[in-house]
């Protein structure tokens, strides 16, 4: 099949690396793949070094920008229209907005596909109810409970939505034995717990929640450490707050770090705070993948990864006496952060693959192939 598999960000996260995973996958499956991205974002950059083929043509500004759309849409139709394309499968609001548009005016038999990343829930307006009730082919939701959600707007009914989880990459289940460089980096003993948060520094993602909840630990036991690996809003804001509350030295800041692997390796254990937003979170499967135990708390999908009290530990999102106490927990018993840690590399290596995600879309796919053919273009 020819698919083109678009995403907006400019930065890297889960998202992205959830494109670039899957569309590795699918390449190696013998189909022809082309990555949409925004010129210039690390998707494209490591896209490109994957030896993937790009189409960069799209801006893809947030929101239903009448600045940008037509623009994007003029582009990906030329692109369509120019190959053949079987599959074009949006990852964001704006790339399926475009891509959705594209293929009605272009008559082409294009099949439009929608994977919903996020746990937002929906706009239940007239112009989403055309966008998945009339030019979209098929949902498909990161997480059980991001379909549940979905459903419950009235846009689209539960039978129409498949689930399937977003990958962990491979590099992830191989690298559990990667150099801890953090721990170099920060001149740590082997007794030392190092407590970690990966990702972006936004409210929404919680890592003010996590400092707050870490507080009490690192002031009782000089042996917890706490980094945070990102960027983002927080990223001022957050080092300011560690060094007025006296922890210069006990809370660090990475930045952005190309190297995961590394970085994951270094971890005791990971800590996903989120208030909102996550559904599948790639960094909970990234780290399950190296063994290492998770507290996460009950946003989105986080049930379906991580199985409480066997891969790690879930807490109600913005409890900080429940997130500290479940981080103190994992903290003083090394041997329940083993047992944790290889329960959550066996349920990745059964469910969270790249070759697991890859073979249910390409049965989404072939599916949606004969009625391709008897459509004849757009709709449902």
């Amino acid at each position: 099949m020819k698919i083109l598999m678009t995403d907006f960000h400019r930065l890297w996260g889960g998202q992205a690396a959830y494109v670039l995973a899957v569309c590795r996958g699918l390449a190696l499956r013998g189909h022809e793949v082309t990555v949409g991205c925004v010129a210039g974002s690390m998707l494209e950059e490591r896209a490109r070094a994957s030896g993937l083929a790009v189409f960069n043509g799209c801006r893809f500004v947030k929101g239903f920008s009448l600045s940008g759309l037509p623009g994007d849409v003029s582009a990906l139709r030329r692109f369509l229209e120019a190959n053949g394309t079987d599959i074009l499968h949006a990852n964001g609001s704006q790339d399926h907005w475009a891509g959705a548009l594209a293929v009605y005016l272009s008559g082409t038999v294009t099949r439009i596909v929608r994977t919903k990343h996020n746990s937002y829930p929906p706009r239940r307006g007239a112009l989403n109810r055309i966008l998945y009730g009339e030019l979209t082919h098929k949902l498909i939701a990161v997480a059980g409970s991001v379909a549940r959600q979905f459903a419950e707007s009235g846009l689209l009914p539960a039978a129409e939505i498949d689930v399937v989880h977003a990958p962990v990459g491979d590099e992830f289940l191989a690298g559990r034995d990667a150099p801890r460089v953090l721990r170099r980096e920060y001149g740590m003993c082997e007794e030392d717990v190092l407590v970690g948060f990966v990702g972006r520094l936004h409210p929404d993602k919680g890592p003010q929640v996590l400092l707050e909840a870490a507080l009490p630990l690192l002031r009782s036991n000089r042996n917890i450490r706490l980094v945070y690996v990102g960027i983002g809003h927080l990223e001022k804001e957050l080092p300011a707050r560690a060094e007025g509350l006296g922890l210069a030295g006990r809370v660090n800041f990475t930045g952005f770090r190309e190297d995961m692997i590394q970085v994951m390796a270094s971890l005791d254990v990971l800590v996903l705070p989120s208030l909102s937003c996550d559904a599948s979170s790639t960094v909970l499967k990234e780290a399950m993948a190296m063994g290492i135990p998770a507290v996460a708390t009950d946003v989105g999908g986080a049930r379906e990864i991580v199985d409480d009290g066997v891969s790690g530990l879930i807490v109600p999102p913005g409890d900080i006496p429940a997130l500290s106490g479940a981080i103190a927990r994992l903290a003083a018993d090394r041997d329940l952060r083993e047992r944790m840690g290889l329960a959550g590399r066996e349920k990745v290596r059964r469910l969270f693959s790249v070759a697991a995600t890859v073979g249910r879309l390409e049965e989404i796919y072939r599916g949606l192939m004969p009625a391709r053919v008897a459509a004849g273009g757009a709709g449902r």
